[in-house]
């Protein structure tokens, strides 16, 4: 059985089809590629499973039960994890607050938060992808473009540190590698 299933997707813009009768299973530990051209719709299906646009039809089962995607939370709350093309990291913050920006930060008595376990949390982040030349105090506007990205990967990987159910079942990619170095690439397929 499949852990996903999707069901004639249909998606218009002003009447433009992005897309119609798209139709998908995911089994568990399985690994796709969405490939076509620009404008093809991918960006569009990864958005409509990441409940921020509302498809004008569709079907979706987890674990062979009907569901619903409405909105960014419910995606999450199955355990939707993307990592869309724009980097959106915020420059001033270090890399261990944007690997964990969205969560709530450990704290020390309640109270201050505890530096020390933050940047851990980000390195454990950052080691399961085998990287260890970033620094989880560093800000994040001296990294380069490709280390951006591995930074942003890493901070969906941070859920499964912290969620009591392990976090993330799915993992979406929307053109990761196009920021990494093919080093950066070999690292981020392994």
């Amino acid at each position: 059985m499949a852990f996903l299933s999707i069901r004639n997707v249909a998606k218009s813009y002003a009447g433009v089809q992005a897309l119609a009768g798209v139709s998908l299973d995911i089994a568990a530990g399985e690994v796709h590629a969405l490939m076509g051209e620009n404008g093809a719709g991918k960006s569009t299906l990864i958005k409509i499973l990441a409940g921020v646009e509302t498809p004008d039809s569709w079907e979706i089962a987890i674990d062979g039960v009907a569901t619903r995607v409405a909105n960014a939370q419910d995606s999450h709350d199955r355990g939707f994890r993307f990592i869309h093309q724009e980097l959106n990291l915020v420059p001033t913050l270090s890399v261990a607050e944007n690997i964990v920006l969205g969560q709530a930060y450990p704290t020390r008595f309640g109270v201050a938060v505890d530096w020390a376990a933050l940047n851990r949390l980000a390195g454990a982040a950052l080691a399961r992808l085998q990287v260890d030349h970033i620094d989880p105090r560093a800000k994040a506007a001296r990294l380069s473009t490709g280390d951006q990205m591995l930074v942003r990967i890493a901070s969906t990987l941070v859920d499964d540190e912290v969620e009591a159910d392990g976090g993330g079942r799915l993992y979406v990619m929307d053109e990761p590698t196009a920021a990494l170095s093919e080093v950066e690439a070999g690292t981020l397929f392994q």
